[in-house]
């Protein structure tokens, strides 16, 4: 896991350590003998926790241009031998539907994303018009329905099994308790005047037109306490359930960027805290983990 470490703090006692730890939609059958067939889908080594494996990627959608020269970009080809085609494991990595190579071994460029149509998509490239396919992406405000997005490394093939590898597009946000957090009931943590929109380019991978501004909180309700011998919490304890990972648009986070932390410390009242994030870098494939200390 790649590590980035920032330090901040959070009106005077809030540190934050941010650990950055294939023409036509089915082709006819009796031109072309050979169907498409896809390998399992593996991912890049693991850079992050996150909710998706190698294991736990079930379906895809597929774009698939057909490249007569060969070029090692689609910027200049129509996705329209396939489009938007759902493969999944349940039809052992073959398209749903009837799709089988082009003749004299023309390769096909592919494009895919994954989960197939997931939460959150809200465009798709239009299939008449040359070009790298891209998707809009909006992140859902509900932390527990942020899909973990994929990206396949965009490939000639001209034969079955056509591997694709894919990577996460999204970058992770986790809290944790930091080196000198002291016994409380955190109730809810919120990142708020995040852009949460952008267009995703399936063949380059990077993300453009990053805007609309939203706010995402998690619901946290944990009760931490000082681990033995000590008056603070064990460092790296969880706060944010994990499957209350926030799944984040890639970005530097704007000039009006904030976290806010809702807590009661043990005997005393509830309160908040707030910083500003501004200038945080979210990466994608990367968690970074906010440990919190105050």
């Amino acid at each position: 896991m790649t590590i980035h470490h920032i330090s901040l703090s959070l009106l005077s006692t809030l540190l934050i350590s941010l650990l950055t730890a294939c023409s036509n939609d089915e082709p006819d059958a009796a031109n072309h003998a050979t169907p498409i067939k896809f390998a399992s889908p593996s991912l890049t080594a693991a850079s992050r926790a996150t909710p998706v494996t190698n294991a736990t990627i079930t379906d895809f959608g597929v774009f698939a241009a057909l490249n007569p020269d060969s070029l090692d970009s689609s910027s200049t080809l129509t996705a329209d031998y396939m489009y938007d085609v759902q493969a999944t494991s349940a039809t052992s990595w073959s398209p749903v539907g009837e799709y089988y190579w082009p003749g004299s071994r023309t390769p096909l460029r592919f494009n895919a994303y994954s989960p197939y149509r997931a939460k959150g998509i809200t465009a798709m490239p239009d299939r008449s018009l040359p070009g790298s396919p891209s998707i809009v992406f909006t992140v859902p405000a509900n932390p527990q329905e942020q899909p973990d997005l994929l990206r396949a490394t965009p490939v000639n093939a001209s034969q079955s099994p056509c591997a694709l590898t894919f990577n996460h597009a999204l970058a992770a946000v986790t809290f944790t308790a930091g080196d000198a957090l002291s016994p409380c009931t955190v109730s809810s943590i919120t990142l708020s005047r995040i852009p949460s929109t952008a267009t995703l380019n399936l063949e380059t991978g990077l993300w453009s037109d990053i805007s609309a501004p939203a706010t995402f909180t998690i619901d946290t309700d944990v009760t931490l306490t000082a681990a033995e011998g000590s008056p603070y919490v064990t460092p790296s304890t969880a706060i944010s359930p994990s499957e209350a990972t926030l799944m984040l648009i890639p970005q530097t986070l704007p000039a009006d960027a904030t976290l806010t932390v809702e807590f009661t410390p043990a005997g005393g009242d509830a309160t908040t805290k707030s910083i500003s994030i501004a200038g945080l870098s979210l990466t994608a494939g990367l968690t970074t983990d906010i440990r919190l200390s105050f």
